[in-house]
């Protein structure tokens, strides 16, 4: 006899009591001979302070952050160079 356990990826809190998490199956000489569903018997809060780092973290690390980090860091060199060169020429007359 051999037990296959399947337990689902997209399982996330909250999880209430009877949630279907995954299934076994009974297997024997290569034959199914029963599928199990996986249930919860415990309920199992979502933590709001985990869930909001795991959106920040995963907005630092998009593209779109990326992008206009870039963007904002080019807007300040610009800035300071011309703010420079004004005072440059300032300073030569």
């Amino acid at each position: 006899m051999e037990k296959k356990i399947t337990v689902y990826d997209n399982v996330v809190a909250p999880v209430e009591v009877g949630d279907v998490l995954g299934k076994m199956e009974l297997v024997y000489k290569g034959e199914v001979l029963a599928t199990i569903d996986l249930v919860s018997t415990t309920k199992v809060e979502r933590s709001q302070v985990k869930a909001k780092v795991k959106i920040a973290k995963s907005y630092f690390e998009s593209s779109v952050f990326k992008i206009t980090l870039t963007i904002l860091i080019a807007l300040i060199v610009i800035y300071s160079v011309i703010h420079i060169a004004k005072i440059q020429k300032k300073y030569m007359k």
